[in-house]
């Protein structure tokens, strides 16, 4: 079973969440809006302790967050952890992204 952590638990992010609790991945969750957790998402207050661990981390954010995201934790992504950005964000932020990780 992967370990996966979604950053962003609001619309688009809880329903991938509860999409893999239901393939049955574990999922580890992190938001710091107070938004509802899906069943099954072990929520963390702290983007480090969501990431520990994690074979994947997709971050679910608007555009403006994208950065943010990537940067909150970006210490502590495992090195072997793959980083998928599903962000709204344009191609030009993403090569960004791409070249910070």
């Amino acid at each position: 079973m992967n370990r996966v952590c979604v950053f962003g638990l609001g619309e688009a992010g809880s329903l991938f969440a509860a999409d893999l609790v239901n393939a049955g991945q574990s999922v580890a969750g992190y938001d710091p809006a107070p938004v509802d957790t899906p069943a099954g998402v072990e929520r963390f207050d702290n983007p480090d302790d969501a990431v520990a661990g994690a074979d994947t981390i997709i971050a679910l954010t608007a555009s403006a967050d994208a950065e943010q995201a990537l940067g909150q934790a970006f210490e502590q992504i495992p090195p072997d952890a793959l980083y998928a950005d599903f962000s709204t964000g344009s191609a030009g932020l993403k090569r960004r992204l791409a070249d910070r990780a």
